[in-house]
Order: C-alpha cells, then structure tokens, then sequence
C-alpha cells in the first residue's frame, strides 16, 4: 500500500486553505489549485490506484467547483481509500457545513459519488511503476503528523453508513422530493456528535440545521443564476463567500461562543471566503 498525503496551504487574501493529495510512489494531485510547498496534514495507507481513479478527471473527483464543493472536498474523495480527511486547513469545517465531506449536498451528487466509488472499488494496489518523488516533496510527506483519532474515524464512518443507507432506499421518483439541506442537515448533527459529545443540545443544533437549510437555498438560487450567465463566476464566489459569512455569523448567535469553536474552528466574526474567485472566473468567463 502506499502512502496518501494531505497539504494545506495559507491562502492570506482568501482565508481558509487551499489543499492538495500526493501519494509516496509518485502521484500527485492539485485539487484546483498549487500542488507543492504545503504543510503535510494527513497521511494513510492506501491504494494508491484507487485514489487516481476516484480523481478523474484532472484530479477534480467528480466536484464541480464552488457549486458541490472546493479543493477540500476534492481532496477528502481522494484520500478516501486512507480513510482520513484534510480536517485541519484552516476554512474546512465552515466548508463542511455549506457542501458536506464529500461534496455529497443533493441526491444527484450523492449518487454519483456512490457511483464512482463503486466503479473505482474494483482497483486496487499502487502506481504499476512508481515515479521519483522530488526531495523536497519526500521531505515534507515524511515529516511526523498526528494520526487519525478514533473518534474522527467513526466520525467518517457514520457519514459513510448514512450516504450508504440513503442510497439503498431511493428511487427514480424519490430522488426528485429530496431536498438539497437533507443530506448536510444530517452531516451536521453527525459532526455534532463528533464534536461536541454529551454536550450536544439536540435544540440547538435543529436551529443550525434550519440556518444552514436557508443558506443552500440562497445557494441553489446562486448556482441557477451563474448557469444561467446571469452573473459570472467571480460574483459567484463573492456571493456564496458573502453567504457563508452570514450563515457563520446566524449560527454564532445560535450555540455558545465554546461550542461555536468547537464545531467550526473559528472565531465568531472571523471573515473569510472558502470558493476562490480566480478559479471560478477562469470556469465561468
């Protein structure tokens, strides 16, 4: 098995982190964005063969970009076949809460996901013949991380139980009634759990969920605007950055300032944007 790793790099005039996935026999995937001189953040073994499949086409896995999520879900999709995530760039859990793990925010992305993890399920194994990683690259991929908790890897294994239940119970007429914040609204009492304990309020994590359920409206009529050229893709990503920002700043008001940290890891107040402008004006011209 070979190794999957997780970067982070500081985007100052974005906020959160941009990341990236290489692999020890010579992968190497950018996620939308740079591919080298990150902080190595997350490592596992895995099949490397697996997670170049699940990262077709040009390393994007199946995410469009700023409508079903951003280079942190991208790279979580890869690095599945580890089991681990990029869980600690700064931005992560606010992305979380607008497009879920896996970028797994509707019934069509949910079920292509389920799809192309079925369809990559079949390989298994490493690169047939491993390239020559870059010393400096081998260098920051060897550098100590803190391994996986227990706790977020049954984290990650209730979101794949509940993707893997919803799955098994829809149909062709089901998927039509299933709306957008089902999914994220389960995610987030999920992550509730992994988060906060025994000191989770049932009550107020319902009125995140209904927070958050407003913001993928206002989202899904963002995404209906940009497909259809009624604004560009860098007033797009101002847009959705603008309304996570809101979203953020409801949800603050909503639990205590200790549990707002605990489920988000940032500030209240804190003012960052999570889809990069120069990426979306480059898809959407």
């Amino acid at each position: 098995m070979a190794q999957l790793n997780g970067f982070k790099i500081k985007i100052s005039w974005l906020g959160a982190d941009h990341t990236y996935v290489t692999s020890s026999d010579g992968y190497i995937w950018p996620c939308w964005g740079r591919s080298a001189g990150g902080k190595l953040i997350s490592s596992g073994q895995g099949s490397s063969a697996r997670a170049n499949c699940l990262s077709q086409n040009d390393s994007h896995a199946g995410i469009v970009y700023g409508v079903t999520g951003v280079c942190h879900q991208t790279s979580n999709r890869i690095l599945s076949p580890a089991g681990i995530t990029v869980s600690s760039a700064s931005g992560y859990w606010a992305s979380v809460l607008l497009y879920g793990v896996y970028g797994t925010h509707s019934a069509p992305a949910l079920i292509e996901w389920e799809i192309r993890k079925a369809n990559c399920s079949r390989i298994s194994g490493d690169r047939a013949i491993a390239l020559p990683v870059r010393s400096a690259a081998l260098a920051a991929a060897s550098k100590p991380v803190a391994p996986q908790s227990a706790e977020e890897r049954n984290f990650l294994d209730k979101i794949n139980e509940m993707h893997a239940s919803h799955v098994k119970t829809m149909t062709v007429r089901g998927m039509g009634e299933i709306k957008h914040p089902d999914f994220l609204a389960r995610e987030l009492d999920i992550m509730a759990d992994y988060k906060l304990g025994k000191a989770k309020d049932p009550k107020q994590i319902k009125s995140l969920q209904s927070i958050q359920a407003d913001a993928l409206k206002e989202k899904d009529e963002l995404v209906l605007a940009l497909n259809n050229r009624k604004i560009n893709g860098k007033e797009y990503a101002g847009k959705v950055n603008d309304l996570l920002v809101t979203l953020l700043n409801k949800c603050s008001k909503n639990v205590s300032e200790d549990h707002y940290g605990k489920l988000f890891d940032v500030k209240p107040g804190a003012e960052f944007g999570i889809v990069d402008p120069k990426i979306m004006a480059k898809l959407h011209r």
